[in-house]
């Protein structure tokens, strides 16, 4: 066999490996739950501490809308899925938290079954965080700005406003209480 014949061998055997390799990194075992160490735990607060439970709004105030917080990606991120029951049907949504290391802050971005879509910063303050965001979707741009604190381990609220003109006008106001993720209605998808 000469030269040539040898080198098309190889890129055939080399080839074959490479196909393995991509089978076996995308059949392979995934760990996107991974617990994360204590500073990405620190950064993403108060998201860190609502991870690994189902939250719901008291069904008597309106509307009931259900979290289910989770670490993803390698305990990188932290996962907010919602799903709001009311009059006109579910509505769904979806909130990634991860660490913007340009910044030095904690950031989120919001995706809705709407075509919405939020960025956001949070910060701490004195008595829980503020976060502040921008949502877009076809219709409208809203400015908002919530307040988060948690009241104990079973409940926490968020107070928010929207910008109407140069104003900050409260918009809702919602307390949600731990559930067992048996009692949630969220469905995996």
């Amino acid at each position: 066999m000469d030269a040539v014949g040898r080198n098309d061998r190889r890129r055939g055997w080399f080839g074959v490996l490479l196909g393995i390799a991509a089978v076996g990194l995308l059949l392979g075992p995934r760990t996107s739950a991974a617990e994360p160490n204590e500073v990405t735990r620190a950064r993403l607060s108060p998201a860190a501490e609502l991870a690994g439970a189902c939250w719901s709004s008291d069904p008597e105030a309106g509307p009931v809308d259900t979290h289910c917080w989770e670490w993803t990606l390698q305990g990188a991120f932290v996962r907010d899925r919602h799903e709001v029951q009311g009059p006109e049907g579910p509505y769904q949504g979806e909130t990634l938290y991860g660490w913007d290391a340009d910044k030095g802050r904690a950031r989120y971005w919001y995706f809705n079954v709407l075509g919405g879509v939020s960025e956001g910063t949070i910060e701490k303050t004195d008595d829980g965080w503020l976060f502040e965001e921008t949502y877009r979707d076809a219709q409208s741009t809203l400015q908002l700005r919530s307040r988060f604190r948690i009241l104990d381990d079973r409940s926490y609220s968020v107070a928010t406003e929207r910008l109407d003109g140069s104003e900050w006008k409260p918009w809702r106001e919602v307390r949600f209480v731990r559930i067992d993720a048996a009692e949630s209605s969220h469905s995996e998808e």
